[in-house]
């Protein structure tokens, strides 16, 4: 897995770019199979529950636009899709989910896969 994380100097969010390249076995998987288990994960992963979650795509590769929230009130916004064999995900984490500006939203969708389908 590849991640590249900011901070931003004051900021109560974290900011997260990752991809990782499929196992042979998860690439067979079917993708809904795959990225259900993308968001489910997440919200295990702050012992919480799926807030919203809906079908996209990015580029034409499917995906999903999903928020993960706990009793702390921890969150994160996240924006995953699998292309060429990758698991490519975009985040936005705070531990308050008052933390959460218009920027996340922002940062979400300004990434662009640079590839041929």
């Amino acid at each position: 897995m590849h991640e590249f994380i900011a901070r931003p100097n004051g900021s109560p969010a974290g900011y997260l770019i990752s991809y990782n390249t499929l196992s042979p076995a998860a690439a067979r998987r079917p993708v809904d199979i795959t990225l259900n288990g993308v968001v489910n994960g997440a919200a295990r992963g702050i012992k919480g529950h799926v807030a919203t979650c809906c079908r996209c795509s990015q580029q034409g590769f499917p995906g999903r636009d999903f928020t993960v929230t706990n009793a702390q009130g921890a969150l994160c916004m996240s924006h995953a899709f699998i292309a060429n064999g990758r698991l490519y995900q975009v985040n936005v984490w705070a531990l308050d989910a008052k933390a959460i500006t218009p920027d996340a939203t922002k940062f979400i969708g300004s990434f662009k896969l640079i590839t041929r389908r």
